[in-house]
């Protein structure tokens, strides 16, 4: 579908070679950074619209995320904390358009603050790796949900895919903004400026990610060629045994994180070996039979997601107000559900061959339309999308 070129592909500038001097060395390293970081690889592609744009002048995205770091720790307090809101603002809104560069000047900040520092502890390490959510989760999550890097619309069908990204990539990019920025008290231990009048930084966030899908509609339109050749769907697969080690990373990373907000105990090792049950059996799910029916039954995309966050409410009922330690027996009754959800769907991961889910099919088009617009307000009630979005 990207196949033609636009108007963009045919600007001279492109046979300048000070603005492609990047193209092939950054597609080049994105293949490369696959093999061992799959996430990095697909955090260095997710900005593959703007250099696609823009060519060489995209590193003034890097530079001024950067900038605002070194102006961050120059600012820094002996005591290890999250730089001021204003330039939180700054890299959360150049997240929004590229991951990587706010991703760089997070990890710049806290590194170059930490070692400012008079002190840096475990609670420390904790806020350290929350801020680097903080600077790329909402886009992250927001487009994982909302695949926005997609043909330009010309059809109903697309149109009304696209307004859903207008509607949806935002939201839920404030939501998971307006819950991660109390967790930086959690996660340190004390409180902080960063956790208080978060308002602010939800509307920021709201507001940039809007812009970012309305620019990846007109990029799609006028640079459809050099997209292309920026894009990176999947790069080289990683080994087994980089896989394995990753996801003990990623459980020893969960653990650590969790540990601030329920405590070193027996619910704690118990989430966390529950949780990492469908991300090792994920590993090996092409050895795992697939069932087409249950794939056409379990809930996708946002519908997914609103389930998932129902289920916490299915333990609190499941568990029994009497029981000793009740809290723990919900956190680890939730997250065994969360788990039983995902290896349902490792088994329920593929229709027939040729076929797609039952909803999208051109007859039951009206019921996808109208059951995304239900989801999506069940979904809005849920978050309470009022109560951040004000």
């Amino acid at each position: 579908d990207l196949a033609h070129t636009g108007p963009g592909d045919r600007l001279p500038l492109w046979s300048l070679a000070p603005f492609m001097f990047l193209d092939g060395r950054l597609v080049h390293w994105k293949r490369r950074s696959s093999r061992w970081s799959p996430m990095i690889a697909k955090i260095m592609n997710e900005g593959a619209y703007l250099r696609a744009a823009i060519g060489s002048l995209w590193l003034a995205l890097p530079v001024s995320a950067l900038s605002v770091a070194a102006l961050g720790i120059w600012r820094a307090d002996p005591q290890f904390n999250p730089p001021s809101q204003a330039i939180v603002a700054a890299i959360v809104v150049i997240g929004a358009f590229d991951a990587l560069s706010a991703l760089l000047a997070m990890t710049v900040y806290c590194v170059g603050a930490g070692i400012v520092a008079s002190s840096f502890s475990m609670s420390d390490l904790r806020l350290s790796l929350g801020l680097l959510v903080v600077a790329v989760g909402p886009t992250m999550l927001g487009i994982a949900f909302r695949g926005i890097r997609r043909p330009p619309a010309r059809s109903a069908d697309a149109w009304f895919e696209r307004v859903t990204d207008l509607i949806l990539v935002p939201l839920i990019g404030a939501w998971t903004m307006h819950g991660l920025l109390p967790l930086t008290a959690t996660l340190a231990g004390r409180g902080l400026h960063l956790s208080e009048n978060t308002a602010n930084l939800v509307k920021l966030a709201a507001g940039a990610l809007f812009i970012r899908v309305v620019l990846e509609e007109a990029i799609v339109r006028l640079f459809p060629a050099r997209l292309m050749r920026m894009n990176m769907p999947k790069g080289e697969e990683p080994s087994m045994l980089q896989k394995h080690l990753s996801m003990a990373l990623r459980t020893v990373v969960f653990g650590f994180m969790l540990q601030s907000t329920i405590g070193t105990n027996w619910a704690l090792y118990a989430g966390v070996a529950a949780s990492a049950v469908p991300w090792f059996l994920g590993l090996w799910r092409h050895k795992l039979p697939n069932s087409p029916i249950l794939f056409q039954v379990l809930p996708a995309d946002l519908l997914l997601l609103t389930v998932g966050l129902l289920l916490p409410q299915v333990a609190h009922a499941l568990v029994p107000e009497g029981v000793s330690q009740h809290h723990l027996w919900q956190f680890v009754s939730s997250t065994s559900l969360s788990s039983l959800l995902s290896v349902i769907g490792q088994i329920g991961r593929a229709p027939h061959e040729g076929r797609k889910r039952w909803y999208l099919t051109p007859r039951m088009r009206p019921v996808y339309w109208i059951g995304g617009v239900a989801t999506l307000v069940l979904w809005g009630q849920i978050v309470n999308v009022p109560g951040f979005i004000r």
